[in-house]
């Protein structure tokens, strides 16, 4: 259960949606675990998921514009994926088995199809990004908002 104040801000949330910069800061979040953890013959299966979940939250954004679940099955499940679904599904099944029947540290041979995959997806969302405006918000509406739940005045 949340309370009245929540729901108020959570009324006006999609009001400030920024598309762009959401999905500029998925994709920052995916290149910078890729760097950091694809460098060997080996990765951890954990690894795997923090990149994927990233590119899936950019991709949950650039194709839906809202915000992504945090909820990394909500993201596979309402997966838009307009190229190689049925590879991706495979590879993201495979992957999960691998995950849960071994320890957290465990490490395998890198998936070169799953980070095929990761690396068009990030092209395709890169490409179609840049021709999104970045949304300028009149933040008015929000302040008065916040300070009226800060100042207990419920109105």
């Amino acid at each position: 259960k949340t309370s009245d104040d929540w729901e108020k801000v959570r009324a006006v949330m999609k009001d400030y949606i920024c598309q762009k910069s959401m999905v500029h800061h998925y994709l920052g979040l995916a290149k910078c675990t890729m760097k950091k953890y694809l460098t060997g013959e080996t990765i951890t299966y954990k690894k795997y998921f923090y990149i994927l979940r990233a590119v899936l939250a950019a991709s949950w954004v650039f194709y839906k514009n809202s915000w992504a679940p945090t909820e990394y099955s909500k993201l596979v499940d309402a997966e838009i994926t307009p190229e190689n679904e049925k590879d991706f599904e495979e590879m993201q099944a495979d992957l999960y088995e691998k995950k849960s029947s071994n320890s957290e540290k465990t490490a395998g041979k890198r998936n070169k199809g799953l980070e095929c995959f990761i690396n068009n997806r990030i092209t395709i969302i890169k490409a179609g990004i840049q021709d999104v405006e970045k949304k300028v918000f009149n933040w008015e509406k929000l302040n008065e908002l916040f300070l009226n739940i800060a100042g207990g005045n419920n109105g």
